[in-house]
């Protein structure tokens, strides 16, 4: 020793010392320490109410952090020599206590004086090396706040929320949640300032007494735990072993503490709290225990004579070092036995506590350390003379290697139960949502967040909709910087590539080999953070991707999006349009916007294939933000007339002709008028139909393409019913279109000509031949998957069904028409379908239910605004007062209907609507009327060849006649 440290450095030989004039970083730091502390003392016992100057404070502090540079000795392991590890743990220990104290002395002078730049300093280096220093959390938060750094001082609570949660189960102190609400709310004042030293510290022996959120899902669980216990007290020297497994925030806190504190009298309790931060430290929660006010009492009652076994515990206690005899001095035994006897002594001051039945927990075991574990496993294998329960949570993930064996050991030896904690249902995380006074709206969307997890669902509701709260941000944010590089790597691709993770994506996204993949993709089961779901993975918690994508630099997300596009591209070649939406997020998350345009249209297009207008309208619109052209503008058209949105439609649809028109392209002009034309049509507007069919027709001059002309020769059909002109024009128009329409195998278009065909042979008088057009329509659509059309074909073949008085086949097709609308989200055709279904109850004499039908039919007619349907539910809203009897209300409603038609070109509905007038006259026995009205239908089929209701029209002359 003297030829390595040099002449004049150590005295002494059976014992060595520094010579006194030899100077150490640790006698100098303990000089400064008690120098502090006797300022500090002596001003305020002076009774001068004046604190240590700001300067002389500051001095101390900077001196303070040079000497303490962390733990004594730090790197330094001394495993094989037990009684020397235990002294430098023991010291570590009251030397870092020291530090703190000195500090927590000087940043109260500091916050005093209003110093908080200075508050900051101190403050974060005790933060920095324990997390769990609340009272400098109260600092941090206030300095902030004075700094008028509000967004810094609610970030401070927010770690200190999380960390406690996650190391001891607790929440901050009530002191703290009034400083963050007086910050939030903006009262904080400097008379509020509270010592550190007056906040007092939870400790882990009062951890569990605290419940932070209410017990919802977990009888079972605590019915066993119950089981378990009456086990162990009927084999009395046996230990029963209970392990609580599950991911971080799953519960298994608060199922102990919802437990524990419900057992009768008669058991003693004692915990344990295992914590990161101090893994490295041996026997760390033993001492921890052994220094307990309740320890340390039971200990120092079997003075003056105690057991052999307490002079070994006192070793680990500096405080009972004082008071115990002979304590702590190492014996001639191998250091095998040494540790033994350790065990044996740890494990006898446990059993002391009582002579009752024994349950003893410990929160966290994976975060023992090693010297700790060897204990427990001796402790639960020890043969004993009382009933021992022991319960244990602990994280698989997190688990070191040697817990694993233990718990094997235990299982073969029989003691052993595991306890699994699985996640909430939907339904109980709802009664957790309610039950922490958040919104039961916001249930559902917090489930899918929370997969489930209590703390994560309890966190999501304290905090705003749509945002990741920073205490479960800094919890899963700490989990990933534990993973390994690779997995890290891997993790990250799959929160981009989201939701093609499947393995060759991901493998080629990731950059990674296939066995690298595989390794990594093991790592993270194991971790919790994905999970298999059939071909693909997926996040245990959707939060971890959110978390992962925010986290990430900016330049390493933009190349995992721009590999993964080319890696869709390339995988999906032939398949684009199905993963067109992905390829648009990709190409926009790296502001490429020509690609992402062309992308944003293929998935429009491709989804309202799919029949889901929504999600059309959505990809049109962005792909028009980044690139506009005209026939994006009526592809945006069309999905609106999807959505039901027919004004926001039409005034789309104009811009696109505009737009075709300026580039002089003549097609795009008559597609988007004929689309104008049928949306006329949808909002009840005849002329309208007419003037943008003709408008299509002309701009077709210059091309024979036999489709386009199909359509245009359908819409003038079409223009020319609902006008009122002759129906043999509408069905020569209609013939020729069906024969085009053939001929460019356009089966689309032949299914809506075979609907127009039926509405024209009905009003000629021939419903049965109607049928006949309409069903036809339907096969030709669903042979097209063109949903509209078939919908409407089932609606029309009801319709005229029931004019030939076949109930049945009308409530049949009726029946099929509302379920393919409600089935695929078509919203337009309801205005008919409700009309029909109405007409059909009419039919039966339900006037009630007819009048239910014909209400909702009228909103939705309403919504469109379709005149032409307006009038047309008045007047059956009319009919149905009819049947009830109520033939004030029916004239009221009809004459209504009959002004509304009167306004509108819809010759067929505005001759109906006076022949029931004349019905209802006639029953009122108001003949005058009922013949003036039956005179007006008569001027109104002067100029139309509408042979059914001609029919109809005869028969109430006839029956006039007689009567007068």
């Amino acid at each position: 020793m003297h030829s390595a440290l040099g002449i004049g450095i150590i005295q002494g030989n059976e014992q060595v010392t520094l010579k006194k004039y030899v100077w150490t970083d640790v006698q100098e730091f303990e000089q400064v320490c008690q120098q502090v502390a006797m300022q500090a003392r002596g001003k305020l016992s002076s009774g001068m109410n004046v604190p240590l100057a700001p300067t002389e404070a500051g001095a101390h502090v900077a001196t303070l952090m040079s000497l303490y540079q962390g733990p004594l000795l730090q790197g330094i392991q001394l495993n094989d020599l037990l009684e020397l590890d235990l002294w430098l743990g023991a010291e570590r220990e009251r030397l870092q206590q020291q530090y703190f104290q000195a500090l927590s002395t000087l940043i109260h002078i500091q916050a005093a004086a209003g110093k908080w730049s200075e508050v900051l300093t101190i403050a974060h280096s005790v933060v920095a090396l324990d997390p769990l220093q609340e009272s400098m959390y109260h600092m941090l938060m206030k300095a902030y706040a004075y700094l008028g750094q509000r967004t810094n001082a609610l970030r401070q609570y927010d770690l200190l929320k999380a960390a406690l949660d996650r190391e001891l189960g607790v929440a901050p102190l009530v002191e703290t949640q009034q400083l963050r609400d007086a910050i939030v709310n903006g009262t904080l004042h400097s008379d509020s300032i509270t010592s550190p030293h007056d906040v007092p510290q939870k400790s882990a022996q009062s951890a569990s007494k605290v419940n932070p959120s209410p017990f919802i899902g977990r009888q079972l669980e605590y019915d066993l735990l119950q089981n378990a216990l009456a086990e162990a007290a009927r084999s009395p020297g046996r230990a029963h072993v209970v392990l609580i497994n599950g991911e971080v925030g799953i519960g298994k806190s608060m199922l102990w503490q919802t437990w524990s504190s419900s057992l009768q009298p008669g058991y003693t309790v004692v915990e344990l709290q295992c914590l990161a931060s101090t893994q490295a430290l041996p026997f760390a929660p033993l001492i921890t225990f052994l220094r307990s006010q309740q320890t340390m009492q039971r200990i120092t009652a079997l003075l003056p004579r105690p057991p052999l076994w307490v002079s070994d515990v006192a070793g680990l206690v500096p405080d009972l070092q004082a008071i115990i005899p002979n304590a702590g001095i190492p014996t001639a035994l191998s250091s095998r036995d040494e540790l033994l006897r350790m065990f044996e002594a740890i494990a006898q001051s446990v059993l002391a506590l009582s002579s009752q039945p024994l349950v003893l927990w410990v929160d966290d075991l994976h975060w023992a350390d090693q010297t700790t574990l060897d204990w427990f496993n001796y402790f639960v294998q020890r043969q004993g003379d009382k009933p021992l329960l022991v319960v244990a949570a602990y994280r698989p993930e997190d688990a070191p290697p040697s817990l694993i064996q233990f718990t094997a050991q235990w299982a073969r030896l029989g003691i052993l139960q595991h306890l699994s904690l699985s996640p909430l249902t939907q339904d109980e995380s709802t009664a957790l949502v309610i039950a922490l006074g958040g919104e039961q709206a916001r249930s559902a969307a917090i489930y899918e967040q929370s997969a489930g997890n209590p703390y994560f669902i309890s966190e999501l509701v304290r905090s705003a909709p749509h945002s990741v709260p920073t205490a479960l941000a800094d919890l899963l944010q700490a989990r990933l910087e534990r993973l390994p590089e690779v997995a890290l790597q891997v993790l990250q691709a799959a929160a981009i590539l989201l939701p093609d993770t499947d393995i060759p994506t991901l493998r080629r996204t990731s950059g990674r080999t296939e066995e690298e993949t595989l390794e990594a993709l093991e790592n993270l089961f194991r971790a919790g953070l994905l999970r298999e779901q059939g071909q693909q993975y997926a996040f245990v918690h959707p939060l971890v991707a959110t978390i992962i994508v925010d986290h990430m630099s900016g330049i390493r997300r933009a190349a995992l999006h721009r590999r993964v596009a080319a890696v869709l591209e390339s995988m999906y070649a032939e398949e684009i349009p199905t993963v067109a939406g992905r390829l648009f997020r990709h190409y926009q998350a790296v502001n490429m916007g020509r690609q992402a345009a062309h992308f944003a249209e293929i998935a429009a297009t491709y989804a309202l294939s799919l029949a889901a207008p929504a999600e059309a309208v959505f990809f049109y619109q962005e792909a028009l933000a980044l690139a506009p052209t005209p026939l994006r503008q009526f592809g945006l058209g069309v999905a609106l007339i999807w959505q039901g949105k027919l004004e926001d439609a039409k005034a789309v649809l104009e811009v696109a002709q505009g737009a075709f028109d300026e580039q002089g392209n003549w097609q795009g002009v008559a597609q988007t008028s004929f689309e104008l034309a049928k949306l006329c049509l949808a909002m009840g507007d005849s002329h309208g139909v007419l003037r943008w069919a003709e408008q299509g027709r002309e701009a077709l001059v210059s091309t024979d393409d036999a489709a386009m002309h199909a359509v245009a020769q359908y819409l003038l059909g079409l223009g020319c019913r609902v006008c009122g002109h002759a129906l043999l024009e509408a069905e020569t128009h209609l013939l020729e279109a069906s024969q085009l329409a053939q001929t460019a195998q356009y089966l689309e278009l032949r299914a809506t000509i075979s609907v127009e065909l039926g509405n024209v042979y009905a009003q000629q008088g021939d419903p049965a031949r109607a049928v006949k057009a309409c069903e036809e329509a339907v096969r030709l659509a669903r042979r097209a998957k063109d949903r509209f059309q078939e919908i409407l074909g089932h609606n029309n073949a009801a319709y005229y069904a029931l004019l030939q008085g076949n109930l049945e086949w009308a409530q049949e097709h009726i029946t099929i028409g509302l379920a393919l609308a409600e089935k695929h989200a078509v919203a337009v055709p309801r205005q008919w379908l409700y009309s029909t279904q109405g007409e059909l109850a009419l039919a039966q004499k339900q006037w009630e239910e007819a009048a239910t039908w014909f209400t909702r039919g009228l909103v939705e007619a309403e919504h469109y605004g379709n005149r032409e349907q307006i009038a047309n539910y008045h007047a059956n809203l009319g009919l149905s007062a009819q049947g009830r009897g109520d033939l004030e209300r029916a004239v009221l409603l009809l004459e209504q209907a009959r002004t509304e038609a009167t306004l509108i070109a819809a010759p067929h509905l505005h001759i109906q609507i006076h022949l029931w007038l004349t019905e209802l006259y006639l029953l009122r026995e108001e003949y005058a009327a009922a013949k003036e009205v039956l005179n007006r239908a008569s001027k109104l089929l002067e100029t139309s060849d509408l042979g059914l209701l001609r029919n109809c029209f005869q028969q109430l002359q006839t029956k006039l006649r007689s009567i007068l």
